[in-house]
């Protein structure tokens, strides 16, 4: 199962997956925004079933030093690199509650 924002580099990603002969699931998702997480996992747990391992590798870098970066960089940092690893996780509760 694969989940990106950037719905043509995850295309790209399946396909290679695909012609090593693997098997793959990939959802378009914008992982800083929680409520799209909760909706994205219920769909994977329709339609693969329950996960049982997960690896978050969400990040970006602006290349500079975080004080040097605009309001927006660092909330935008912030999102992607701390927050979005917590409503990944935080999707075993979202279900169980609804």
């Amino acid at each position: 199962m694969l989940w990106d924002i950037d719905f043509s580099s995850l295309q790209l990603v399946t396909n290679e997956i695909e012609q090593e002969g693997g098997e793959v699931h990939p959802y378009r998702c914008n992982v800083c925004k929680s409520e799209e997480v909760y909706i994205t996992a219920r769909r994977v747990q329709e339609e693969v079933g329950d996960i049982t391992m997960l690896f978050n590798n969400a990040g970006i870098v602006t290349g500079r030093k975080l004080l040097s970066c605009s309001d927006e960089e660092i909330i935008r940092t912030f999102d992607v690199n701390s927050l979005s690893h917590f409503w990944v996780r935080q999707f075993h509760t979202y279900i169980e509650l609804t």
